[in-house]
């Protein structure tokens, strides 16, 4: 879906699925014995198969709803269907509407039911241009809401009508992009339960443990992790040595800096306070816990690769571990501009989106190569 409706009941819809050919979703369809079909999402007209899979179930005898928000074009949608314009924020009309519909599924109408009006719902883009205040005249001169400044690609984040790009897109000097939907790279593991022994692997299958025995721990070095957050536990507040290893932990979904350490007591016992916890999701920290933990297991090594490396926390995903191109850029846009101060070495990325262009058109590729750009390791997953 291209909204993102803060009553929405169905976001499961944003992410996930999996690609399906159109004769195998026809297939299923009608092999259930069901006279109505209704074609839902999310928003269905997002998918150009939605088109033709409506018309093979009329053609097969279905009757056929498809239930839009009334941000895209419906014009060519086959006239046997029957359309659900569920148009967004207008409740009033909505509790109307539903009872129309209710009344001609109930009592046998079959006319497609008016849906001649469309209301141009605004959705997120990320504009680029040859400047950022370039882009700021042009998104306001059509009246869009800005959300993000985007300086590290030359780009802002906007809600704008498809009529307002439109506009824009004329002028020929942007590049305009939806702000599509971006997941952590793991999920939770359902159930699983701390235990005793925090002994893992993963020092061992990486050969760090050799280095760790040579003194080769991460001291020195800074890490940056974009995720869903922190969560404090003993193992990651402090290094081996007892310092505080957070400088920093910033939140991109409200453009914050949540806390941050006094840079001239680096490297003593005074450089900080812990962390604060905001990570919903866990994924932050079970990454965070891969790179850096210091708690030792019963085999006497270290938990985490790099032990006494520092962490910088960048919050861009919620408590689903989902979030936003616009988030994460904006994300990355502030640890590059703190690279000097925080002394910021490694930039982690573990998410993932769908392609919609080619890598060297989109948006978030473009800001993880000006990161590089600026000298910093980024490591991806």
């Amino acid at each position: 879906c291209n909204l993102r409706c803060g009553y929405c009941d169905t976001e499961y819809a944003f992410y996930g699925g999996e690609p399906t050919p159109l004769d195998a979703v026809v297939k299923r369809v009608l092999a259930i014995d069901c006279p109505m079909v209704e074609v839902t999402g999310g928003e269905p007209l997002l998918q150009k198969a939605a088109l033709p899979l409506m018309s093979r179930l009329c053609d097969a005898g279905r009757r056929v709803l498809i239930e839009t928000s009334g941000n895209r074009d419906i014009s060519e949608v086959d006239g046997r269907v029957h359309i659900i314009m569920d148009r967004k924020t207008l409740f009033t009309f909505i509790a109307v509407y539903s009872f129309a519909l209710g009344a001609t599924l109930c009592f046998g109408g079959n006319e497609e039911i008016d849906a001649t009006s469309v209301v141009d719902q605004p959705s997120s883009y990320i504009l680029q241009g040859e400047s950022v205040d370039e882009v700021l005249a042009a998104v306001r001169s059509v009246g869009g809401e800005i959300t993000h400044e985007l300086g590290i690609i030359d780009a802002v984040a906007a809600t704008l009508t498809e009529d307002e790009v439109a506009v824009l897109e004329q002028r020929g000097n942007l590049q305009i992009t939806l702000d599509v939907a971006l997941e952590v790279a793991g999920k939770p593991a359902g159930g699983a339960k701390d235990t005793a022994d925090p002994s893992t692997d993963y020092p061992n299958l990486t050969s760090a443990t050799a280095l760790h025995a040579e003194g080769i721990t991460g001291y020195g070095v800074t890490v940056a992790v974009l995720d869903s957050g922190s969560m404090s536990h003993v193992s990651l507040n402090k290094t081996p040595k007892g310092e505080w290893r957070f400088l920093s932990q910033y939140d991109a979904t409200t453009d914050e800096v949540v806390a941050q350490i006094n840079m001239d007591h680096l490297g003593t016992k005074r450089a900080g306070t812990g962390i604060i916890t905001d990570d919903d999701a866990g994924h932050g920290t079970h990454v965070q816990s891969v790179i850096v933990s210091s708690a030792t297991g019963s085999n006497g090594f270290y938990n985490g690769i790099a032990p006494y490396a520092y962490l910088v926390s960048v919050k861009a995903f919620d408590a689903n571990g989902q979030g936003s191109y616009a988030d994460v850029i904006r994300g990355i846009d502030w640890i590059v501009a703190n690279q000097d101060y925080l002394g910021i070495d490694i930039l982690n990325l573990s998410l993932s989106a769908s392609p919609q262009s080619h890598y060297w058109d989109d948006p978030l590729n473009k800001a993880v190569m000006r990161a590089w750009q600026a000298g910093i390791v980024v490591v991806v997953s």
